[in-house]
């Protein structure tokens, strides 16, 4: 029984992880879509003449990017908060799902 138990507790582990790596991938696509659709965008305004708003359009979002990197580059790789526990305790169940109720 108890074997039975830990191992759909890994199927499950499995699962979250997979969906947490799916998450994420998803993530970055879609912030680098928005930042380049932006970045286009800002060209093809420096190309009809608005220099100043095409130039804001173009570096905004090419800093942001930047400091996102160098931010995540600090923090280091993979750790998670909400499980980063220096204690030794598992996180409870709502601490996990990311529940916030008070």
């Amino acid at each position: 029984m108890a074997e039975s138990e830990e191992n759909h507790r890994h199927r499950l582990e499995e699962k979250m992880v997979d969906n947490d790596v799916w998450a994420r991938r998803a993530g970055q696509i879609g912030g680098w879509l928005i930042a380049m659709t932006v970045v286009v965008g800002g060209l093809i305004l420096i190309g009809s003449g608005k220099g100043l708003v095409g130039f804001a359009a173009v570096l905004i979002p090419l800093a942001v990017l930047v400091g996102l990197f160098v931010y995540n580059q600090e923090r280091g790789p993979g750790r998670v908060p909400a499980l980063d526990r220096s204690d030794g305790e598992e996180p409870s169940r709502r601490e996990r799902s990311g529940s916030s109720r008070a």
